[in-house]
C-alpha cells in the first residue's frame, strides 16, 4: 500500500505485475470526459481544480476525508499535491479552470487526466496507453509537444476512497478533437467498422464545447476518405456564452456581482435554481433563451466558414455537451443534421475506438 495519505515518500507495492490500461480523455475547457477500455468505465466532471491542505485531520474528524473528488498526486521528485476537482471544486476557495492556448502550458491539464484515471479502482501499478484530443486549430502545431510532455511520466495517485496506485503513461496518442465524434459514429467500441456508409459520404462535424465550437469535414473522393483542413477549425463560441448571458441577467436582477462558477454549479447541480440570500432564482428560462441565441450565432458563422461547401455535405453530426442544449437551433444548418449517440462522450469514445483499431493493426 502506498503512503500517499500519510505524506512522505510513496512506498513500493508488492504486486505481481504491471496492469496495462488504455484510457481516452477529452480534456475540455468546461468538462473532462474519459472512457477506460478495460472496464468500459466512463467519467465526466467539470474541468475545475482547487488546492487543498494536505492535512486531512479536520476532514477526518468531520467524516469528510474520503471525498470522491479529492486527488493526491506524488510525482517522481516526491512533491505532493492535493486537489479537489470536478463538482467538489466548483464552490471551493481558489478554484480555477485550467486553460491556456497551449495544452502543454495549461497548469492542471495533467491533474485532470490523473483525476479521470483515478476515478475508478486501479491495480496497484498500471501502465497507461493514453489517447487525447486537441482542437483542430492547434492540432498540427501542438500534438508533438503534448505527446512529448506526457510520454513516460510516472506518478503515484490516490482519488477519493479508491486504493492508491502507481501510474505510468506508457504511450500517448493525440488526435484532432472533433474527429473523435466522427469515429465514435463510424467505429464500434472494439475499433471495427460500425457504419460503413460514412466512408462514402461528405460529413461535417460540429462539436459544441464549453469555450469553443470545433468543426471538421471528412470528404470522400478519388483518393478515399480524408479530412479537409481548410474546412476545419474552431469558433470562439460555446456553452460559456450561454452561462455568461445568464450571469448578466442574474446581476441585472439582483444588483450584485455573481461568479460564473456559481451559475455553472446551479445549472449542473442545483436543478437550474440559484439561491441568492435565501431567494430562489430560476435560471432555466434564461438558459433556453441564451442557448437559442448562441445556436443562431454558431449556425451563422458556420454558413460563412463552409460557404457553398455546405451544400456538398451529405450529413452533419452534432456533438458535445453544448450541442445537446442547442440542437434545435443548429438543425437549421442542413436538412440532414443529427445529434450523435451519447454526444458528451462522443469524442472520448471515438478516441478509444481509434486507439483500439491502431493497436489491432499493430498486432496483425
Amino acid at each position: 500500500m502506498l503512503a500517499l495519505i500519510r505524506g512522505g515518500r510513496p512506498e513500493p507495492h508488492d504486486g505481481k505485475g504491471v496492469i496495462p490500461v488504455r484510457l481516452a480523455v477529452d480534456v475540455g475547457y468546461g468538462f473532462t470526459k474519459a472512457v477506460a477500455e478495460s472496464s468500459a468505465r466512463r467519467v465526466s466532471f467539470p474541468s475545475v481544480i482547487a488546492p487543498v491542505d494536505a492535512d486531512v485531520s479536520l476532514e477526518r474528524a468531520l467524516g469528510a476525508d474520503q471525498v470522491a473528488e479529492r486527488l493526491t498526486v506524488v510525482a517522481g521528485d516526491d512533491s505532493r499535491q492535493d486537489w479537489l476537482f470536478g463538482h467538489a471544486a466548483l464552490a471551493a476557495p481558489g478554484a480555477v479552470r485550467p486553460w491556456d492556448s497551449s495544452a502543454t502550458g495549461r497548469q492542471g491539464y495533467d491533474t485532470l487526466i490523473y483525476a479521470a484515471l483515478g476515478s475508478g479502482a486501479l491495480a496497484p501499478e498500471v501502465d497507461v496507453d493514453l489517447v487525447l484530443g486537441l482542437p483542430f486549430g492547434v492540432y498540427g502545431s501542438q500534438r508533438a509537444a503534448l505527446r512529448e510532455a506526457l510520454s513516460g511520466r510516472t506518478a503515484y495517485i490516490h482519488v477519493g476512497g479508491h486504493p492508491p496506485s502507481r501510474v505510468r503513461f506508457r504511450s500517448v496518442l493525440v488526435l484532432p478533437q472533433a474527429a473523435g465524434a466522427y469515429y465514435a459514429t463510424a467505429l464500434d467500441a472494439e475499433g471495427g467498422v460500425r457504419d460503413a456508409s460514412l466512408g462514402s459520404q461528405n460529413v461535417g462535424i460540429v462539436d459544441v464545447g464549453f469555450r469553443t465550437t470545433d468543426y471538421f469535414v471528412m470528404r470522400h473522393g478519388a483518393g478515399g476518405l480524408r479530412p479537409v483542413k481548410e474546412l476545419s477549425g474552431s469558433l470562439d463560441t460555446g456553452l460559456v456564452d450561454v452561462y455568461e448571458g445568464v450571469r448578466r441577467r442574474v446581476q441585472a436582477q439582483t444588483g450584485n456581482l455573481v461568479r460564473s462558477l456559481r451559475i455553472e454549479a446551479a445549472l449542473s447541480e442545483g436543478g437550474g435554481i440559484l439561491m441568492d440570500m435565501g431567494r430562489p432564482i430560476d435560471l432555466r428560462p434564461w438558459t433556453e433563451e441564451e442557448a437559442a441565441r448562441a445556436a443562431r450565432r454558431i449556425a451563422d458563422e458556420m454558413r460563412v466558414v463552409w460557404g457553398e461547401q455546405l451544400r456538398e455535405l451529405t450529413l452533419i453530426l452534432l456533438a458535445g455537451g453544448g450541442a445537446m442544449l442547442m440542437e434545435a437551433g443548429l438543425r437549421v444548418l442542413h436538412p440532414q443534421t443529427r445529434l450523435v449517440e451519447d454526444p458528451v462522450f462522443a469524442n472520448a469514445a471515438g478516441f478509444l475506438a481509434v486507439g483500439r483499431s491502431l493497436a489491432a493493426e499493430a498486432r496483425a
